[in-house]
């Protein structure tokens, strides 16, 4: 069974009972003109703002592009001062002027 609760007849709204009134969204008395130019303006604002953020939001990237361009740049060069390190030629050459040398035969145990 359907509930009327007494505030509608006929799928209608009853004035003075809660229903929406004719008039929408403005008082009474306010016409649709003086509320257009606040409309106007809300969305100025609102596009002003996005493209401000939208701005902001590229130099950021740019910013963030550049660090990271940077960071690959060195990158590269730690990476290839780390292979010229491990290079055998200058390891055998840094041990030779340590006094090492390479070990003879029979020298070197392995479990």
């Amino acid at each position: 069974m359907i509930r009327d609760y007494g505030n509608r007849r006929n799928g209608m709204a009853r004035p003075g009972r809660g229903g929406r009134q004719p008039g929408g969204l403005l008082p009474a008395g306010i016409g649709a003109l003086p509320v257009l130019p606040i409309m106007a303006m809300v969305a100025l604002v609102g596009c002003l703002w996005l493209a401000w953020s939208v701005q902001s939001g590229r130099d950021e990237v740019a910013v963030e592009q550049a660090r990271q361009e940077k960071i690959i740049q060195q990158h590269r060069q730690l990476s290839q001062r780390y292979d010229e390190l491990l290079a055998p030629e200058r390891i055998e050459a840094e041990a030779a002027g340590l006094g090492l040398y390479p070990p003879r035969e029979g020298q070197v145990q392995r479990p």
